[in-house]
């Protein structure tokens, strides 16, 4: 079996309707049983057992599984809502939130809030990260980084316990252009989508955090309406 970054690979199937180039926010829970992804505004939840469409959510974007598996958030309105699995019910879970993600202990929420991307200890409602500086924030696994994108182009790394400055690194240039959206691999490897320099073609790119190499994971040609 391969593997990216140490991770097993798994085979994702979709609804023939949905074109991939369109696909967005990917996400697959702790214990391999289902996957979603949104699609026009749509939230989709399919099992791995059966590539079945487990549920189908309207006017929800960018879901995010909690650790166990068993709930998922999404963002919907100005709301950041959770979807039971189990019994198909759903509810708000924090208001004037959006672009959820939750480290793997289940411990912290980073989320968007106006123009503050911000972490939140679940456990006190504490707010323990808060930045102006990024959007489409995510924080890694284990809970120690935060990640986003500045509007120049460049992914910055945030310490998430001191709130400092880790790193940043350039994504538009030879590698890539208009980045959108990274989100973590294990803690030290970062996916994202974007369109190589001088042509339309579109590819997901692996990077490490550690020596800044980039790689390609997949490629595809998209058409622009």
């Amino acid at each position: 079996m391969d593997t990216i970054g140490g991770k097993e690979e798994v085979a994702i199937v979709y609804p023939q309707e949905i074109l991939w180039s369109r696909l967005e926010d990917l996400n697959i829970s702790s214990n391999k049983e289902f996957y979603s992804f949104s699609y026009r505004e749509t939230l989709y939840l399919l099992s791995f057992q059966d590539t079945s469409c487990h549920a189908i959510v309207d006017s929800a974007t960018n879901p995010f599984f909690f650790p166990d598996g068993e709930s998922l958030l999404f963002e919907r309105g100005t709301g950041i809502y959770v979807y039971r699995i189990r019994d198909g019910t759903s509810s708000e879970f924090l208001d004037s939130a959006s672009f959820p993600s939750i480290d793997s202990a289940g411990k912290y929420l980073c989320f968007m809030r106006d123009t503050f991307s911000i972490v939140m200890d679940l456990e006190t409602g504490v707010e323990v990260f808060k930045d102006t500086s990024i959007h489409y924030p995510r924080i890694s696994p284990d809970g120690s980084k935060v990640i986003g994108l500045r509007f120049s182009g460049e992914l910055a790394i945030f310490d998430r316990t001191t709130g400092n400055l880790i790193t940043q690194i350039n994504l538009i240039g030879a590698s890539a252009l208009c980045p959108s959206r990274p989100s973590f691999v294990g803690n030290d490897m970062v996916v994202y989508r974007g369109y190589s320099a001088g042509s339309i073609l579109k590819a997901i790119y692996l990077l490490n955090l550690n020596n800044k190499h980039t790689h390609i994971l997949a490629k595809e040609f998209v058409t622009f309406n």
